[in-house]
């Protein structure tokens, strides 16, 4: 479904026939009858009507792309509530499914869990990870600020997805658990996570600015040091906050540019709190980064008594002999030994 979404999106900017209107609404068929099977499973998200579903289950990978295909398919072909079922999926995702790293999917069925079951060991797909960026990219499509899903977004991409690939982009996490004594392996016997890792890669681009419906605003979504003929970005972000934006070519009354708290999740709470939200900006600004503690609400068993830390979108990861060698979670090493995000307080 998603990959008959962008293909309509781009036949839409190609031809302008209106030819990209029937792959939408193939694929909007498929979500408004794929519960008519012979045999209707969770596996698939086929045991009920998909506008009916309240929560996200079965296989995770599947789940990202099938609630992103609901807001792809809402969205194009005016199907309310094909929209109003991807954004109550997607909000239970964020509020009761998602690991601190962006990661979903907790077993070796590799399957969603219950609501607030999320075990360090959890399975976290590397391909489940690409979907949600996806499905984040999507929501970003209909409603350029949404702030919410620009964080999650940040989050899986910087912390699942990059913490999957090696430092020398030839090995790679398939499953992704928060303690783990993992290697990368340089393939698997299901490769669909390398692909997938590419893909989401080079669509980076596709979340950094914004045009509101006016074109009167611009909006600065996430970002990368990048220079292109309309405009030249310069950052170190996220290890430096400062940002220095130069608008090449183009008019905008205003820039709006976001300033993320990383509590986009009810599931964590971060200290210290950071203001958050669109502000106007000229030129240069900078982004806070303060190194921020993150414990769990008490319905997630698995981290009682245990804290967290990140700074920025980075998650950190502990290693070493007695867990005290602190790295980002994208460099954890898992060279014979054990890391964890979660340690004792």
């Amino acid at each position: 479904e998603y990959a008959l979404i962008r293909l309509a999106e781009a036949s839409e900017q190609w031809d302008g026939a209106g030819s990209g209107r029937r792959y939408a609404a193939l694929a909007r068929h498929f979500l408004r009858h794929q519960h008519e099977t012979r045999a209707p499973q969770v596996a698939n998200q086929s045991e009920m009507p998909a506008v009916l579903r309240t929560e996200m289950r079965g296989h995770a990978v599947r789940a990202m792309y099938f609630g992103n295909g609901l807001g792809g398919a809402g969205r194009l072909c005016d199907d309310f509530a094909l929209a109003r079922a991807s954004d109550r999926l997607f909000d239970n995702v964020v509020d009761n499914k998602l690991y601190l790293t962006g990661g979903v999917g907790v077993n070796t069925s590799e399957a969603m869990g219950a609501n607030c079951e999320l075990p360090h060991n959890g399975y976290c797909e590397a391909c489940a990870g690409c979907g949600l960026a996806f499905w984040c990219l999507t929501r970003t499509r209909a409603k350029a600020a949404d702030e919410r899903a620009h964080a999650v977004y940040e989050r899986v991409l910087y912390n699942n997805v990059l913490g999957a690939i090696g430092a020398d982009g030839r090995h790679f996490f398939y499953r992704n658990p928060l303690t783990s004594a993992l290697v990368r392996d340089s393939w698997h016997g299901s490769p669909c996570c390398v692909g997938n890792i590419a893909r989401t890669l080079l669509a980076l681009k596709d979340n950094l600015l914004a045009v509101s419906a006016d074109g009167t605003t611009l909006y600065v979504n996430n970002y990368m040091d990048i220079e292109t003929d309309d405009f030249r970005m310069e950052t170190a972000y996220p290890f430096d906050g400062k940002v220095t934006f130069t608008l090449k070519r183009g008019h905008y009354d205003r820039i709006l540019a976001r300033f993320p708290d990383r509590a986009e999740s009810r599931l964590y709470r971060m200290s210290p709190a950071v203001a958050h939200g669109y502000r106007e900006v000229k030129g240069a600004w900078e982004l806070p980064l303060p190194e921020q503690k993150v414990t769990a609400i008490d319905e997630v068993k698995a981290c009682a008594g245990q804290e967290a830390f990140q700074r920025g979108p980075l998650v950190y990861s502990w290693e070493g002999p007695n867990f005290d060698l602190k790295v980002p979670n994208y460099r954890r090493l898992n060279n014979g030994g054990e890391s964890r995000v979660w340690r004792t307080k």
